[in-house]
């Protein structure tokens, strides 16, 4: 059902920033699809680690196949969902986002103990990332969050963060101390943000912070073109996105490329142009498919 309605696309891109420290791209995303769900995720690992993009690689896998594995238990459980509330009302029960946190933390604290004597060490340096997803089911659409990130739904853009000291919640501190689980434990949560009816569902993108810089630069000229980025609303207006799978990455490769302007004659620099995200962006995109 979800896969006959609607089309997905994705694009990631190293932010400016990591490249020239010799970094790794530190986001990532997972996407499930069949009949019955659609899901998509997308993480971002903490800045400050040495090796978060492995943690980013790893959570966006392990929160999916929760997602997956819980969510095909309750509706394979449940006699007639078409006449349950929509959109679910698994969707704002926390024993359900718990039982998500409890598969997501156990893997990673299995991972963590096997890799390591300090499981604070290895969480700190592998497992801090973000979180930012959503769910179609057949009763309905559901925006989360466990940190911050990019949230549009129908073309309304919601920002996630930033929080307080710029320091966001990643699942990890649920198992390590942290000054944000002592000073606001309610943080450690998965957090819905938006439902919505399926029929009321068109289009939609999650992303990593990133996705705001790559928002503010839509008039911007791509580095060494006179062509614009342009706005979000091209990645789920425009069919090129869902008919290459690559045009996604394409455009955030040309928006982050480092350009030599050089004089045709003389053949001398005359000036760099740097990319325009200095953080890692990623998103996942999708809209309902088109009739015929």
């Amino acid at each position: 059902m979800t896969r006959t309605l609607f089309e997905l696309a994705d694009g990631s891109v190293i932010g400016t920033h990591h490249r020239r420290n010799g970094e790794n791209n530190q986001d990532a995303s997972a996407i499930y699809q069949d009949d019955m769900l659609t899901i998509g995720i997308v993480c971002d690992g903490c800045s400050d680690s040495k090796f978060s993009e492995s943690g980013s690689r790893i959570g966006s896998r392990l929160i999916l196949q929760s997602l997956v594995k819980q969510l095909k238990r309750y509706y394979q459980s449940t006699i007639d969902w078409s006449t349950q509330p929509s959109p679910a009302a698994w969707s704002t029960d926390r024993r359900f986002w718990d039982r998500i946190e409890r598969d997501t933390t156990s893997s990673l604290h299995q991972l963590a103990q096997q890799m390591g004597e300090s499981l604070t060490e290895q969480i700190a340096m592998h497992f801090l990332f973000t979180t930012i997803g959503f769910i179609i089911a057949p009763t309905g659409g559901v925006f989360f969050s466990f940190g911050d990130g990019v949230i549009v739904v129908n073309g309304e853009v919601l920002q996630i963060g930033p929080f307080p000291g710029n320091a966001p919640p990643y699942i990890g501190y649920q198992l390590v101390n942290s000054r944000i689980g002592t000073e606001n434990p309610e943080l450690l949560k998965f957090q819905v943000h938006r439902e919505i009816p399926l029929a009321d569902l068109n289009t939609f993108m999650v992303g990593t912070d990133g996705v705001l810089d790559l928002k503010r630069s839509a008039e911007r000229p791509l580095p060494g073109k006179s062509s614009r980025v342009r706005p979000l609303s091209q990645f789920w207006e425009e069919d090129q996105y869902f008919l290459n799978p690559d045009m996604a990455n394409r455009l955030l490769r040309l928006a982050n490329q480092e350009v030599h302007i050089f004089d045709p004659v003389t053949r001398a620099l005359l000036k760099t142009e740097f990319g325009i995200l200095p953080d890692d962006t990623t998103f996942i995109v999708g809209r309902r498919r088109k009739e015929g």
